[in-house]
């Protein structure tokens, strides 16, 4: 059995196990890769984590001081089509041999399409996915994410650590290209720092002929039966009392009782393979139920857009929007309190940037509730419906939130199974 990117950093002393749980159920929570992760907690440097994915996955990784200094020339060998859909930014040609930084080298559908349409044979390379955002945003204009943005703005600031790294792994980064390093976003950059030590001077880490064009197929592992068997029984994680509705912000009288969600968006949480299944399903639900409905994201000391529909059509770019908890707003009132807020949205600067990502305008009455993993706010849900009486669905969407919380226990269950 393959390596693990946990058996490297365990071996290398460079996490504990403990501490790769907590950067799971962050994965599970938030996105993007595992390694993502470890840099966004802390834990690892990013050089350290490019030279461990380098290990794992048999390919040379490439130093981000390279991969945000690529001539135009070379990044007009690759369309932004194929680079925006398999995410993937072309580093250097040499005669018929294209190296391709990938965020996955093992995707043989992508080496086989991207060498078809190039006319070149790929040589796929590795780097850190958080830099691989970073790059596809610098030459193929893709939105980055407001939490990848954080993130980088925290590597930026944050001192190289001294490890052993390089005294237990002997990869090397891939050449450099030759000129000056540039700036990102017109302001020079702690990732674009000249590198000192012998580790990373320019070199060609030599690679099996079987890498170039087609790299070793990963066997995806599966839960099977077992998991099966848990979700049918429905003992994976208890049942999330429903949040007590507020009393001052609920208008006096008995509420109509309110229907059960429907089998459908049950099903799809169900079965959720992963974060972007339980979005869509209650998305694709409450879109159709509310005027207007969003997703927010809490993550340390900000809430970010993750999902927005207005009137049955998603909002573009709702990922971008992203609002400090250190100022107030409706949305630190819903993080802190840990309840829901029913009413009118004051009118701040901060909630003004928010209504404008969910479509403009809020009506007098909104609906804000969270969604919560261990006693913890992880994700708040905006509902919206015009004069409609949002109080009467106030206990559904209680019981919806719940179920989608169980639905990512079941993911972070999954994953630690399949890293055992």
């Amino acid at each position: 059995m393959a390596q693990t990117l946990l058996d490297l950093l365990e071996e290398a002393g460079q996490i504990t196990r403990e501490q790769f749980d907590e950067a799971l159920k962050n994965r599970v929570l938030y996105g993007g890769k595992i390694g993502t992760s470890l840099l966004e907690m802390g834990l690892i440097d990013e050089n350290e984590l490019a030279r461990f994915l380098s290990r794992q996955l048999s390919v040379p990784y490439v130093a981000s001081q390279q991969l945000m200094n690529i001539p135009a020339e070379t990044i007009r060998m690759l369309p932004q089509e194929l680079a925006l859909k398999y995410a993937a930014v072309p580093l250097s040609l040499d005669k018929k041999r294209l190296n391709l930084v990938m965020a996955d080298p093992n995707d043989l559908k992508a080496i086989d399409e991207i060498a078809f349409i190039t006319g070149y044979i790929i040589t796929p390379m590795v780097s850190p996915e958080i830099r691989l955002m970073q790059a596809l945003n610098q030459y193929y204009n893709k939105p980055i994410d407001s939490r990848y943005q954080q993130i980088i703005d925290k590597m930026s600031q944050r001192q190289p650590r001294n490890t052993q790294a390089e005294n237990l792994t002997k990869e090397k980064p891939a050449s450099s290209p030759s000129g000056e390093l540039r700036a990102i976003n017109g302001k020079p950059s702690a990732a674009t720092a000249s590198p000192s030590g012998p580790a990373d001077k320019p070199t060609q880490t030599p690679q099996p002929r079987a890498s170039e064009r087609r790299g070793p197929a990963r066997q995806p592992a599966t839960l099977g039966e077992k998991l099966a068997a848990l979700q049918q029984k429905k003992a994976i994680v208890p049942p999330q009392q429903p949040l007590t509705p507020s009393p001052s912000k609920v208008p006096p009288g008995p509420a109509p009782k309110a229907a059960p969600a429907p089998p459908t968006v049950l099903t799809g949480l169900a079965n959720a393979g992963d974060r972007e299944d339980i979005a869509n399903a209650l998305m694709s639900f409450l879109g159709k139920e509310f005027r207007k409905t969003a997703l927010f994201v809490v993550r340390g000391n900000s809430v970010s857009g993750w999902k927005a529909v207005t009137q049955g059509v998603a909002r573009e770019h709702f990922n971008t929007v992203s609002i400090p908890l250190t100022r107030p707003s409706a949305l630190k009132t819903v993080a802190e309190g840990r309840s829901f807020f029913l009413g009118t949205i004051p009118r701040t600067p901060l909630d003004d940037r928010w209504i404008q990502g969910v479509g403009g305008q809020a009506s007098d009455r909104v609906l804000l509730m969270p969604l919560m993993i261990g006693g913890r706010v992880v994700c708040i849900l905006y509902v919206e419906e015009g004069d409609r009486n949002l109080s009467s669905h106030i206990g559904k969407i209680q019981r919806l939130l719940a179920k989608a919380a169980m639905a990512f226990e079941i993911l972070i269950l999954r994953e630690k199974i399949l890293m055992m």
